[in-house]
């Protein structure tokens, strides 16, 4: 049985890694620095340890005899905390699995590394697609990935960085995808470009990857996760699963141009034609949900709790 340790296990992402993982095949362990915290899963089959990424003692002491660290922890809105967390949290996560001689780190990082925001043309995406990150989360993301590379060449342990694109799905903490499924229930018309893009990824799916890479031998490097969708094709998806009927617009691609040119961002949303590709994943993994069944799921939970305007 893998012993894994997870760290940010009391997020969004962490409580369905630790709803999905099972027992009888891991040893789970859990950081936490608030063990007062309510959490919607069952934990009883986890050891649950205080420790935090700013404090490499306590890290040592929590990766003792693990084999698989998974690193979901991260600071995304905090930028007093994004350096302290996400590039000396990741030093001292470092310097403790080095000690403790840990075989294997899965790290959860995001596409927005990258730093392609926006395009107004089609534009791929992929592995090894240059990095220009454009804010201080992209900048201390890419920073965590490089000090993460860096140390697996030197010391010897294997390494997969994940980057998923918008994640979504049951539980998230803002209710991604609310708002805009809250507006097409409401009959409006949606407004969009014949050739936008989104780029989302269910939750159940990003977890069934990390575990599938908790028992994978091999080292799979960087990975891109989600499904990249046509928008109009998107709220299509939505509409059947709401039982309303489409409502659609198709903004004529010359206004879209106009407004690149004047820098009118209000556009940007529908007229994105980025596309972040998941080929070098599907060549060893296939979505166990896939983005319309995520999409029913979520608004499933979205009706049942009665969050549907």
């Amino acid at each position: 049985m893998k012993k894994v340790v997870i760290t940010g296990a009391t997020g969004f992402v962490g409580q369905h890694l630790l709803e999905d993982l099972l027992p009888t095949k891991h040893t789970i362990r859990f950081i936490t620095r608030d063990t007062s915290k309510k959490l919607r899963v069952d934990i009883g089959n986890c050891e649950v340890v205080v420790a935090d990424l700013s404090n490499y003692e306590s890290l040592k002491s929590a990766f003792r005899n693990i084999d698989t660290i998974v690193n979901i922890a991260a600071e995304v809105r905090n930028s007093d905390l994004l350096a302290e967390t996400n590039i000396k949290g990741i030093e001292n996560l470092i310097a403790a699995a080095k000690v403790n001689k840990v075989s294997k780190i899965i790290h959860l990082s995001s596409v927005g590394v990258v730093g392609m925001q926006y395009s107004a043309i089609p534009v791929i995406i992929d592995e090894n697609s240059k990095c220009e990150p454009k804010n201080e989360y992209e900048r201390t993301k890419l920073e965590s990935e490089r000090l993460l590379i860096e140390a697996s060449e030197t010391n010897n342990f294997k390494l997969d960085i994940i980057r998923p694109t918008n994640v979504f799905g049951e539980h998230h903490p803002f209710n991604a995808l609310l708002n805009l499924i809250s507006y097409i229930n409401s009959g409006k018309l949606v407004f969009g470009t014949s050739a936008a893009r989104v780029n989302y990824v269910y939750v159940k799916d990003l977890t069934s990857l990390i575990i599938q890479l908790i028992d994978d031998e091999k080292q799979r490097g960087i990975i891109n996760i989600g499904s990249s969708e046509n928008f109009q094709k998107f709220i299509a998806i939505i509409n059947v699963h709401l039982g309303k009927k489409l409502k659609n617009y198709s903004f004529p691609q010359l206004i879209i141009k106009c407004a690149d040119i004047v820098n009118f961002k209000k556009l940007n949303a529908i007229s994105n034609q980025v596309i972040y590709s998941d080929e070098k994943l599907k060549t060893f993994f296939a979505y166990p949900n896939g983005l319309e069944k995520g999409l029913q799921n979520t608004i499933d939970h979205y009706k049942k709790n009665n969050l549907l305007k």
